[in-house]
């Protein structure tokens, strides 16, 4: 057995592809009634895709939503980011329960349900999310990396008005990881007067 020590892990580039509203509206109209839910609700509040498969009906109301943050922990559990209620948000929420009701089991819901659920009434996973995606992979033509799911969350900071509301947004705690992973959309200039 080798042993490797002293060697230092290279973290890869951070990805740049930045969603234009123009790309985001293809994909919308390509994905499924439930997937433009999920990506509505990315799009606005930053969230990850596990972010958004582990929300449940009771973790939202006209006034707020509680959102799980999948990649922090504390000694109670996941720590939790809330998001002040906006009609558009509220929209995405409500069709999305709408939609589940069609599903097996959907119809009786507790607050501890989770709001997307397949069409057994199992709650989404990575498995049931990539047949999702590849639709939309499918239908646009994309290859397999060319734009994920992860770049909706990079949507929504590089669409926020500046990095602090960005880091706020995604819930990171430095506002350096916020600029160099998800504000991909560069400055625009004005040019000069001649």
């Amino acid at each position: 057995m080798s042993r490797c020590e002293g060697i230092e892990y290279l973290p890869g580039a951070p990805r740049d592809q930045y969603v234009s509203d123009q790309r985001y509206c293809q994909i919308y109209e390509a994905a499924s009634p439930v997937l433009q839910c999920m990506l509505e609700i990315s799009t606005q509040t930053g969230a990850r895709a596990g972010m958004i498969f582990d929300i449940r009906i009771g973790d939202f109301n006209e006034d707020r939503i509680e959102l799980r943050v999948t990649k922090k922990r504390n000694e109670k559990g996941h720590v939790t980011k809330t998001y002040a209620m906006t009609p558009d948000l509220w929209r995405a929420l409500t069709r999305a329960l709408e939609l589940r009701k069609k599903n097996r089991g959907g119809a009786a819901s507790l607050p501890s349900d989770y709001l997307f659920i397949t069409k057994q009434g199992n709650p989404y996973g990575k498995e049931a999310f990539k047949s999702l995606w590849r639709v939309v992979r499918t239908k646009l033509s994309l290859a397999a990396r060319e734009i994920t799911f992860h770049d909706m969350r990079a949507k929504a900071a590089s669409d926020a008005d500046s990095d602090v509301a960005a880091q706020e947004l995604l819930h990171h705690d430095d506002v350096k990881v916020t600029k160099r992973v998800d504000r991909r959309k560069g400055p625009v200039g004005t040019p000069l007067a001649s």
